[in-house]
């Protein structure tokens, strides 16, 4: 960012590579600005090498095109300014050394571009909260209602339902937090609260002794427990999008800095739960849990997310940010109350209730959307909640079949929980890895409409696997249940999963009106995964109408004709739905028309919501951003 003349042209941080003092001359090709720390006469001066190929010619250009500014005003203009040394690297014998020294040089930048109070809080934020303790929940709960609590498979797939309904509720938690400021702060009370009721839930898992008669009790504990992750992820995520956006010299190190903590938190929670719950240590191991959530209390309260502070500093409704953009809070309000709905139709419903109610909630919602946002927009939106609500899930009987002992399911697969919970989730996050690789040498030039056909595809293809181990196809040819399971549910529905949620992102980010980003976002992602608690409910009254039985005596004789009905059967209506939901557009266009139109849309809300920020000083968005900030 520092702009220089050399022979009269302008050069600055985009079209120069900045380096400092001899290491500068030698043209390491390393972008950043920097200074000499010896007490040489050069100190307090800029050298700017134009190319790496040219740094033959450095001492040259670093005599012509030096900037007498000092070291105080540069720190002045740029605060946040950082040195990167280059780091050589010629043999394999210096790869430990070569590893150590990027890694200590990646740390220099983060905690130099956005302080080291804020490094530590996305590290606690998605290492421990959104990292471990979202894939302990996620791997933990069925160990805990199968073999502790013990309700029936048909029950268990009620209460997952009930435990991934905070996640169709981001729009109303950023709707809340973004304009009910507590003390002059939107998040760190809130972030803080959300850890706090987080524990004490996990608490009473560890210590509370339920059976099936309160096993209801139970499943709300888990809801709370899994909506204090939500909030942490959803308000942390608003927070470094919008330091990302201050300082984008900082390029990709936040996405890597979150994404680095978030898996290598998912693996440790993922080979921990398996072993503890095959070691029969099911209730004592959620005091893991307990810290987990509580801790990000402590660094919230020290503000280490470092938020601006409203002034004045006062609790209160702002009253007029909800006017200004009447639209997008409508219907997340009424996302949130549909959503709040189903947990007790799903606790107390019987599955023609399911039915309805999921029938009734999802053509009011889709029909709000098409009242309320713009038609573009609309559309898109219909898809993603339609491609999730055509493919049945029947997780929890699923779950129950693969894991059931012998004396329910007689020669079945009887998997361990260090295979299913373990060995599965590691091979799902390679090929989770690979389906992100593949998108971007492959299907990134493609079109719209082609990718989602092929995703289509690969995931009723994925499922036939499936499909085999519970009609008990495999035996007569040879196959094992281990090899089945990981190549159909763990392989390919994982790459067919990440091919269908990028280009998902890259439509979305399309389409997205400026100043609104993260509202639409958040709001989008509700809405998606809304659309899969709805296929969960869906699912329930297939189970009930297809006398599904998990308890001995077991009964799973109708179960492949329902994941053929859910998996394959179903899914092959997103097909034609593409051709009036999603564009014509290929993923590298830039959509010229539609943006005009979303904008146009927005214009009035978006204006009023700018001005309103620069009257009051108050520097967040309508809503804050949540999966999927992911999407980045």
């Amino acid at each position: 960012d520092v702009d220089v003349d050399v022979d009269g042209k302008q050069y600055d941080g985009e079209g120069m590579l900045a380096e400092s003092g001899k290491e500068g001359l030698k043209g390491s090709g390393q972008r950043g600005v920097g200074f000499n720390d010896d007490n040489s006469e050069d100190d307090g001066k800029i050298f700017v090498i134009a190319t790496h190929q040219q740094h033959t010619r450095g001492n040259t250009y670093a005599d012509r095109v030096r900037r007498r500014r000092t070291r105080d005003e540069l720190k002045t203009d740029h605060p946040n300014w950082f040195y990167e040394k280059k780091i050589p690297f010629r043999k394999p014998s210096q790869l430990p050394s070569y590893w150590y020294q990027k890694g200590r040089a990646f740390l220099r930048r983060m905690t130099g571009m956005f302080s080291f109070k804020f490094t530590v809080m996305l590290f606690l934020a998605y290492f421990c909260v959104k990292g471990a303790l979202y894939a302990f929940l996620d791997s933990a709960i069925l160990p805990y209602f199968q073999k502790y609590v013990k309700v029936s498979g048909e029950r268990y797939h009620d209460y997952l339902t009930i435990a991934s309904i905070p996640w169709s509720m981001k729009a109303i938690f950023g709707l809340i937090s973004d304009n009910i400021p507590i003390r002059g702060y939107h998040k760190m009370y809130y972030i803080a609260g959300a850890g706090i009721v987080s524990a004490i839930c996990l608490a009473c898992i560890a210590t509370v002794s339920f059976d099936t008669r309160t096993s209801n009790v139970a499943a709300i504990l888990f809801f709370f427990s899994h909506m204090g992750v939500v909030v942490v992820d959803l308000l942390c995520e608003g927070q470094y999008a919008r330091r990302m956006a201050e300082n984008p010299a900082s390029g990709s190190d936040v996405v890597t800095w979150v994404w680095g903590a978030y898996m290598l938190g998912q693996m440790i929670a993922a080979c921990t739960v398996g072993p503890l719950s095959d070691a029969g240590f099911i209730r004592p191991m959620f005091w893991i849990c307990v810290p987990l959530a509580g801790q990000i209390a402590i660094p919230a309260l020290l503000n280490f997310l470092l938020e601006k502070r409203n002034n004045p500093p006062v609790t209160t409704i702002l009253v007029g940010k909800m006017r200004s953009n009447w639209r997008i809070c409508t219907l997340a309000a009424v996302m949130g109350v549909i959503t709040i709905c189903l947990v007790f139709v799903s606790l107390y419903g019987s599955g023609i209730a399911k039915l309805v109610y999921a029938i009734v909630s999802s053509t009011l919602l889709c029909v709000l959307s098409f009242k309320l946002m713009p038609r573009a927009l609309a559309k898109a939106n219909l898809y993603m909640f339609l491609v999730e609500v055509l493919y049945i899930q029947v997780s929890g009987v699923g779950q129950f079949f693969m894991t059931a002992g012998p004396e329910c399911v007689p020669n079945g697969p009887n998997f361990s929980y260090v295979f299913f919970q373990t060995t599965s989730a590691i091979v799902e996050a390679i090929f989770g890895g690979i389906g992100v690789i593949l998108f971007q040498s492959v299907f990134s030039s493609w079109k719209f409409q082609s990718i989602f056909w092929v995703t289509t595809c690969i995931r009723i293809f994925a499922s036939i696997f499936d499909i085999i181990i519970v009609q008990r196809w495999n035996l007569a040819i040879g196959l094992s249940d281990e090899a089945l399971f990981l190549i159909g549910d763990r392989s390919l529905y994982k790459i067919a999963y990440m091919l269908d949620f990028m280009p998902l992102v890259i439509l979305t980010s399309k389409l997205c009106p400026r100043n609104l980003e993260s509202t639409v976002y958040a709001l989008l992602a509700g809405f998606q995964n809304f659309g899969q608690a709805i296929s969960k409910s869906i699912g329930a009254y297939l189970i009930e109408a297809g006398e599904i039985r998990t308890q001995v005596p077991c009964e799973f004789k109708n179960f492949g004709t329902i994941m053929t009905i859910g998996h394959m059967v179903l899914p092959l209506l997103a097909l034609p739905l593409t051709f009036f939901l999603i564009p014509d557009n290929h993923l590298t266009d830039d959509m010229r028309k539609e943006v005009e139109e979303v904008a146009q849309y927005f214009n009035a809300s978006a204006n009023s919501i700018d001005d309103e920020r620069i009257e009051d000083g108050d520097e967040n968005m309508l809503l804050e951003n949540g999966d999927d900030e992911d999407m980045l």
